[in-house]
């Protein structure tokens, strides 16, 4: 039995990735493969941004983006709604180069199936951190500061510039160095290994 929340220890991380479901997609041969995972649509976020931003991604034809909703969000599909009502362009790319998610498929299998992960704040971007995926904060779209922004500058997404120059750079080399890792060991010891990586052994 497992009280809290350990999912970030590494012991409970090698049991997890036994039983993770392969996600698979056909379309996503040779491409980049981006997941942005949403807040709940009640959050303050600012979701014009978001929108722009999801544009903006799907004007890279070598991309295949997935946007995940939140799981604890009711009112997911109303959000689906609005991204394709204020760019009706974005229903074009459906079944091209963007899937929208909900429940279907859980967050473990998309972060095994990505190459990047764009998100607005939201503690499952964690978990990649620790593996060495490359984590992009869109720090543009909410007012406050995401913890792995403030420990790590490459996550930081202070504009739309920001991101499209470094997806441009993963187009060209999905394993470039992103990671200070100096900076990510720091945010590992620090904000999940605390006081130290035994976290299970300590649970009664």
């Amino acid at each position: 039995k497992i009280l809290g929340s350990p999912r970030y220890s590494d012991e409970w991380l090698d049991i997890l990735s036994k039983y993770i479901k392969p996600y698979r997609v056909e379309k996503d041969k040779n491409k980049l493969k981006i997941v942005l995972f949403l807040r709940n649509i009640n959050y303050p976020i600012f979701w014009d941004e978001v929108v722009r931003t999801i544009k903006l991604i799907l004007q890279f034809p070598s991309v295949y983006l997935i946007v995940k909703h939140h799981p604890r969000n009711s009112e997911a599909k109303r959000l689906t709604k609005k991204l394709i009502k204020l760019y009706p362009e974005i229903k074009k790319n459906i079944d091209v180069n963007l899937e929208f998610i909900y429940h279907a498929v859980n967050s473990d299998s998309l972060l095994k199936w990505s190459d990047v992960i764009i998100d607005v704040g939201t503690s499952v971007t964690w978990e990649p951190v620790k593996k060495g995926k490359p984590v992009l904060m869109l720090e543009y779209t909410y007012a406050n500061h995401a913890t792995v922004s403030y420990y790590i500058k490459s996550s930081e997404m202070k504009s739309r510039d920001d991101l499209y120059d470094t997806i441009q750079k993963f187009i060209e080399n999905k394993n470039f160095e992103f990671y200070n890792e100096d900076e990510r060991k720091r945010f590992v010891r620090e904000v999940i290994d605390t006081p130290d990586k035994y976290i299970l052994e300590r649970y009664d």
